[in-house]
Protein backbone atom coordinates (compact mmCIF):
# COMPACT_ATOMS: atom_id res chain seq x y z
CA UNK A 1 0.00 0.00 0.00
CA UNK A 2 2.98 1.97 1.35
CA UNK A 3 4.87 1.80 -2.37
CA UNK A 4 1.53 2.31 -4.53
CA UNK A 5 0.78 5.53 -2.54
CA UNK A 6 4.40 6.59 -3.23
CA UNK A 7 3.87 5.98 -6.53
CA UNK A 8 0.79 7.55 -7.13
CA UNK A 9 2.49 10.85 -5.57
CA UNK A 10 5.65 11.06 -7.28
CA UNK A 11 3.29 10.65 -10.43
CA UNK A 12 1.31 13.89 -9.46
CA UNK A 13 4.66 15.57 -8.58
CA UNK A 14 6.02 14.74 -12.67
CA UNK A 15 2.78 16.02 -13.89
CA UNK A 16 2.73 19.71 -11.56
CA UNK A 17 6.77 19.96 -12.23
CA UNK A 18 5.60 19.65 -16.00
CA UNK A 19 3.34 22.00 -16.28
CA UNK A 20 5.06 24.59 -14.02
CA UNK A 21 7.72 23.85 -16.83
CA UNK A 22 5.21 24.31 -20.10
CA UNK A 23 3.55 27.84 -18.89
CA UNK A 24 7.08 28.80 -17.81
CA UNK A 25 8.33 27.63 -21.24
CA UNK A 26 5.28 29.58 -23.45
CA UNK A 27 5.76 32.79 -20.91
CA UNK A 28 9.52 32.80 -21.93
CA UNK A 29 8.26 32.91 -25.82
CA UNK A 30 5.55 35.28 -25.14
CA UNK A 31 7.94 37.50 -23.87
CA UNK A 32 10.22 37.37 -26.87
CA UNK A 33 7.55 37.68 -28.60
CA UNK A 34 7.83 33.72 -30.69
CA UNK A 35 4.76 32.71 -29.09
CA UNK A 36 2.70 30.77 -31.56
CA UNK A 37 -0.57 31.66 -30.38
CA UNK A 38 0.53 35.23 -30.98
CA UNK A 39 1.75 34.51 -33.92
CA UNK A 40 -1.70 32.40 -34.68
CA UNK A 41 -3.26 35.82 -33.38
CA UNK A 42 -1.63 38.25 -35.93
CA UNK A 43 -2.50 36.38 -38.87
CA UNK A 44 -5.99 36.58 -38.61
CA UNK A 45 -5.76 40.17 -36.91
CA UNK A 46 -6.79 42.88 -39.80
CA UNK A 47 -4.10 44.58 -40.97
CA UNK A 48 -3.26 48.73 -41.31
CA UNK A 49 -4.95 48.65 -44.99
CA UNK A 50 -8.09 46.83 -46.29
CA UNK A 51 -9.20 46.56 -49.78
CA UNK A 52 -12.78 46.06 -51.19
CA UNK A 53 -14.18 45.69 -54.90
CA UNK A 54 -17.44 47.71 -55.50
CA UNK A 55 -18.94 46.73 -58.84
CA UNK A 56 -20.74 47.96 -61.70
CA UNK A 57 -23.96 48.88 -59.16
CA UNK A 58 -21.57 50.28 -56.87
CA UNK A 59 -21.93 47.59 -54.52
CA UNK A 60 -19.21 45.33 -52.40
CA UNK A 61 -20.12 41.32 -52.78
CA UNK A 62 -21.39 42.11 -48.85
CA UNK A 63 -24.72 43.96 -50.93
CA UNK A 64 -25.49 42.24 -53.55
CA UNK A 65 -27.19 38.82 -54.09
CA UNK A 66 -25.13 35.81 -53.26
CA UNK A 67 -21.85 38.00 -52.65
CA UNK A 68 -22.00 37.98 -56.91
CA UNK A 69 -20.26 40.67 -58.13
CA UNK A 70 -20.95 42.34 -61.96
CA UNK A 71 -18.25 44.02 -64.11
CA UNK A 72 -20.61 45.25 -67.31
CA UNK A 73 -17.80 46.17 -70.13
CA UNK A 74 -19.89 48.82 -72.37
CA UNK A 75 -18.16 51.83 -73.15
CA UNK A 76 -15.22 53.43 -71.98
CA UNK A 77 -15.80 55.00 -68.34
CA UNK A 78 -18.11 52.34 -66.81
CA UNK A 79 -16.33 51.43 -64.09
CA UNK A 80 -15.82 49.55 -60.50
CA UNK A 81 -13.99 50.70 -57.88
CA UNK A 82 -11.03 49.57 -55.72
CA UNK A 83 -11.61 50.86 -52.62
CA UNK A 84 -8.50 50.90 -50.17
CA UNK A 85 -8.96 51.51 -46.39
CA UNK A 86 -7.40 53.00 -43.75
CA UNK A 87 -8.47 50.91 -40.42
CA UNK A 88 -6.05 52.22 -37.99
CA UNK A 89 -6.70 55.23 -35.69
CA UNK A 90 -3.38 57.34 -37.41
CA UNK A 91 -2.84 58.49 -40.51
CA UNK A 92 -0.71 56.23 -43.20
CA UNK A 93 1.80 57.58 -45.72
CA UNK A 94 0.58 55.44 -48.90
CA UNK A 95 1.70 55.63 -52.55
CA UNK A 96 -0.17 58.41 -54.70
CA UNK A 97 -2.62 57.11 -57.60
CA UNK A 98 -0.51 58.13 -60.81
CA UNK A 99 2.92 57.45 -60.22
CA UNK A 100 4.60 53.90 -60.94
CA UNK A 101 4.45 53.23 -57.46
CA UNK A 102 1.35 54.24 -56.35
CA UNK A 103 -0.65 52.27 -59.21
CA UNK A 104 1.85 49.26 -59.62
CA UNK A 105 0.56 48.76 -55.63
CA UNK A 106 -3.14 48.18 -57.26
CA UNK A 107 -4.24 44.79 -58.47
CA UNK A 108 -7.78 43.25 -59.37
CA UNK A 109 -6.95 39.46 -59.84
CA UNK A 110 -9.28 36.84 -62.01
CA UNK A 111 -9.34 33.58 -61.92
CA UNK A 112 -11.96 30.25 -62.65
CA UNK A 113 -13.73 28.24 -59.76
CA UNK A 114 -12.52 25.05 -61.41
CA UNK A 115 -8.73 26.50 -62.60
CA UNK A 116 -7.64 28.57 -59.17
CA UNK A 117 -4.25 27.80 -59.43
CA UNK A 118 -4.17 30.29 -62.26
CA UNK A 119 -4.53 33.71 -61.52
CA UNK A 120 -5.09 36.75 -64.06
CA UNK A 121 -3.36 39.83 -62.77
CA UNK A 122 -4.87 43.19 -63.95
CA UNK A 123 -2.75 46.62 -63.35
CA UNK A 124 -3.51 49.85 -64.68
CA UNK A 125 -1.33 50.25 -68.42
CA UNK A 126 -0.92 54.50 -68.16
CA UNK A 127 2.47 55.51 -69.40
CA UNK A 128 3.92 58.07 -67.43
CA UNK A 129 5.70 61.57 -68.72
CA UNK A 130 8.89 62.76 -67.19
CA UNK A 131 7.03 64.72 -63.54
CA UNK A 132 4.39 61.34 -63.88
CA UNK A 133 7.66 58.94 -63.46
CA UNK A 134 8.80 59.97 -59.68
CA UNK A 135 7.55 58.57 -56.47
CA UNK A 136 4.76 60.13 -54.93
CA UNK A 137 3.02 59.90 -51.99
CA UNK A 138 0.07 60.81 -50.02
CA UNK A 139 -1.78 60.56 -46.72
CA UNK A 140 -4.82 59.10 -45.83
CA UNK A 141 -6.58 60.36 -42.36
CA UNK A 142 -7.38 57.49 -39.91
CA UNK A 143 -10.72 55.46 -41.13
CA UNK A 144 -10.69 57.24 -44.31
CA UNK A 145 -10.77 55.52 -47.56
CA UNK A 146 -9.06 55.88 -50.95
CA UNK A 147 -11.59 55.32 -53.89
CA UNK A 148 -9.80 53.95 -56.94
CA UNK A 149 -11.77 54.51 -60.58
CA UNK A 150 -11.12 50.72 -62.23
CA UNK A 151 -11.74 51.44 -66.42
CA UNK A 152 -10.98 48.07 -67.80
CA UNK A 153 -11.56 50.02 -71.47
CA UNK A 154 -9.77 52.52 -70.40
CA UNK A 155 -6.55 52.84 -68.11
CA UNK A 156 -6.71 49.86 -66.88
CA UNK A 157 -5.15 46.57 -68.85
CA UNK A 158 -8.53 43.49 -68.78
CA UNK A 159 -5.87 40.20 -68.84
CA UNK A 160 -7.92 37.88 -70.81
CA UNK A 161 -9.76 38.53 -74.46
CA UNK A 162 -13.42 38.45 -74.58
CA UNK A 163 -15.95 37.77 -77.47
CA UNK A 164 -18.22 40.66 -78.23
CA UNK A 165 -21.28 39.69 -76.03
CA UNK A 166 -19.59 37.02 -74.09
CA UNK A 167 -20.29 36.44 -70.58
CA UNK A 168 -17.44 34.82 -67.95
CA UNK A 169 -18.64 33.74 -64.93
CA UNK A 170 -14.92 33.89 -62.81
CA UNK A 171 -13.75 34.82 -59.35
CA UNK A 172 -12.32 37.79 -58.48
CA UNK A 173 -10.39 39.99 -55.58
CA UNK A 174 -8.70 42.92 -55.07
CA UNK A 175 -5.19 43.09 -54.03
CA UNK A 176 -2.69 46.10 -52.41
CA UNK A 177 0.94 45.54 -52.19
CA UNK A 178 3.00 48.23 -51.79
CA UNK A 179 7.04 48.22 -51.31
CA UNK A 180 9.98 50.07 -50.48
CA UNK A 181 12.01 52.06 -53.14
CA UNK A 182 14.64 50.79 -54.94
CA UNK A 183 17.90 52.18 -54.75
CA UNK A 184 17.27 54.12 -58.48
CA UNK A 185 13.75 55.37 -57.45
CA UNK A 186 15.49 56.72 -54.12
CA UNK A 187 17.95 58.33 -56.11
CA UNK A 188 14.57 59.76 -58.18
CA UNK A 189 13.04 60.50 -55.24
CA UNK A 190 15.72 63.50 -54.49
CA UNK A 191 15.79 61.94 -51.15
CA UNK A 192 12.59 62.79 -50.05
CA UNK A 193 11.97 62.06 -46.31
CA UNK A 194 7.87 61.50 -46.64
CA UNK A 195 8.86 58.28 -48.95
CA UNK A 196 10.73 56.68 -46.13
CA UNK A 197 7.68 56.43 -44.02
CA UNK A 198 5.41 54.72 -46.54
CA UNK A 199 3.08 51.46 -45.38
CA UNK A 200 4.81 48.88 -47.11
CA UNK A 201 2.44 45.14 -46.39
CA UNK A 202 -0.12 42.99 -48.68
CA UNK A 203 -3.40 43.62 -48.22
CA UNK A 204 -6.09 41.43 -50.30
CA UNK A 205 -9.84 40.72 -49.85
CA UNK A 206 -11.99 37.51 -50.01
CA UNK A 207 -12.27 36.00 -53.27
CA UNK A 208 -15.95 36.50 -54.50
CA UNK A 209 -17.54 34.99 -57.31
CA UNK A 210 -17.90 37.75 -60.27
CA UNK A 211 -19.75 37.67 -63.56
CA UNK A 212 -17.52 40.10 -66.62
CA UNK A 213 -19.81 40.97 -69.51
CA UNK A 214 -19.04 42.10 -72.69
CA UNK A 215 -21.59 44.68 -74.32
CA UNK A 216 -19.49 46.74 -75.79
CA UNK A 217 -20.52 45.59 -79.43
CA UNK A 218 -16.75 44.32 -80.26
CA UNK A 219 -14.50 41.67 -79.11
CA UNK A 220 -11.60 42.47 -76.76
CA UNK A 221 -8.33 41.55 -77.12
CA UNK A 222 -5.71 41.03 -74.78
CA UNK A 223 -3.09 43.85 -74.13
Amino acid sequence: MRARLCIKLTKQLIIKVLAIATMSTLSSCASKGHSHLTLASHEKGSSDVAVTIYDSSGRSARSTRDGLLNLILFAPHTIIHLKISNTTKKALTLWAPYCPQGDSAMAIEFRYPRARDKVFQAHTSRGYTCSMGFPKVMTLAPGDDLLVNVDFLSEWTLPFPMKAGEERELEARAVYQSTPLTVENIKRSHGSKQCKYVWTGVATSLWNKIIVSNRTGAAIKKL
